[in-house]
């Protein structure tokens, strides 16, 4: 059902717009009014027939758009054209519908839902009265549809018969092959056969090149066989080499055996300097004993003399004293006595620092002595251990 239909500048029509009603309308007019104008739109909007861009108003520019309005209760469809523009809009749809043809885009048809069924002009027959039997029926079958049920079946006929068309086709095809089949029955063993001549040539190519690797190596073969010729040669050697190394290696341990037999002689003469000094030592020992007990002696008398030291200081002033006193008591031989006493006790004193300083070198000596005796000792162990209680020389035992 169209609710409103609204036209500019098509036709007569500067702008008309119709508002319609949903059962019967009638459009009133005098002639040339635009009557047939509103048909013609709504046939071209819904049918695109006639089809082209003659429908400008005559008071408008070349490049001016005409349009029609067609509005609905499912949507409102609007189709504008120009010398440069054909296009249909859908207030349903973003997108503006162009290149639709000499037909109506399939969306416009589905919201108009209307056919040139429903359009019926001034200088038409009467409907269906003038129309044979089968124009009736098509248009019977157009208007419930049935036309889809004749061209369904029309399909299906051509589809059975391309179908059957194929198969007897597909068949023969079929029975072709199968003799062919028959002429390749032994197939399967020329395929064994071609699979055998590919594995001979992959070890037909396998042995070309281990050919050309052979061919490539034998120049290096003749440098080859001299290399082997003279490694035989140092093989052959090998055992005098062997053999002069071993005599190389005995004499380098004769060699430090050698040395160490120096070192060891060193030693030895260093130890015998020493023993000798000890002998020397132990030579003097009873002479040092004797001098140790004079020392001793010494002291016994030195401390006999620390003690007669406060006796003498007390002679001193005696004779100091007595000189004194000696023109009186006219003693001159007692005062040389004691003169003579007191260079005795001078003497004494003298041999007494002798005696101490021959005491200090004394156990300095025995010091030295005890020293020796130990490094002599240590000597002897290390002496015995390095020889193996035998001579390097002459190899004879060591006595003890």
């Amino acid at each position: 059902m169209i609710n409103l239909i609204h036209l500019i500048n098509f036709g007569p029509h500067k702008d008309l717009k119709l508002e319609l009603s949903p059962r019967v309308n009638v459009i009133v007019g005098e002639n040339d009014t635009g009557k047939t104008s509103i048909f013609r739109a709504l046939d071209w909007v819904i049918n695109n027939n006639p089809s082209g861009a003659n429908f400008l108003n005559n008071d408008c520019n070349e490049k001016e758009v005409f349009s029609v309005t067609v509005e609905t209760p499912e949507a409102t469809t609007t189709r504008e054209r120009s010398k440069t523009k054909n296009e249909y809009c859908l207030s349903t749809e973003k997108d503006l519908l162009t290149n639709f043809g000499t037909g109506v885009p399939e969306k416009v048809a589905k919201i108009l839902k209307f056919s040139d069924i429903n359009f019926q002009y001034q200088m038409d027959a009467p409907f269906l009265l003038l129309s044979t039997s089968g124009e009736v029926s098509r248009y019977l079958n157009k208007t419930i549809d049935l036309d889809a049920i004749d061209i369904a079946f029309e399909n299906i006929g051509k589809m059975k018969r391309n179908a059957n068309k194929n198969f007897k086709k597909t068949d023969e095809d079929l029975k072709k092959i199968e003799k062919e089949l028959l002429e390749y029955k032994d197939l399967d063993s020329f395929e064994k056969q071609y699979n055998s001549i590919i594995e001979l040539q992959e070890a037909c190519s396998e042995i070309e090149f281990n050919l050309d690797t052979i061919t490539a190596l034998l120049p290096k073969l003749s440098s080859i066989e001299a290399e082997i010729d003279l490694t035989n040669k140092i093989i052959k050697k090998e055992k005098e080499v062997n053999e002069i190394l071993e005599l190389s290696n005995e004499n380098d341990e004769r060699y430090s055996n050698i040395l160490a037999l120096d070192c060891l002689m060193e030693n030895l003469e260093n130890l015998q300097e020493k023993i000798n000094d000890i002998d020397l030592i132990v030579q003097k020992e009873s002479e040092i004993k004797e001098i140790i007990n004079e020392i001793k002696l010494a002291e016994e008398s030195f401390q006999r003399l620390t003690k007669s030291t406060f006796l003498l200081e007390k002679i001193d002033t005696l004779v100091d004293e007595i000189r004194k006193t000696s023109v009186l008591l006219n003693k001159e031989k007692d005062i040389v006595e004691l003169e003579r006493l007191a260079k005795e006790e001078a003497k004494e004193e003298a041999d007494i620092e002798i005696l101490t300083s021959l005491l200090n070198e004394i156990q300095v000596l025995e010091d030295e002595i005890k020293e020796g005796t130990k490094s002599m000792k240590s000597d002897d162990i290390a002496y015995k251990k390095l020889m193996r209680g035998k001579c390097p020389l002459c190899e004879q035992e060591i006595k003890k």
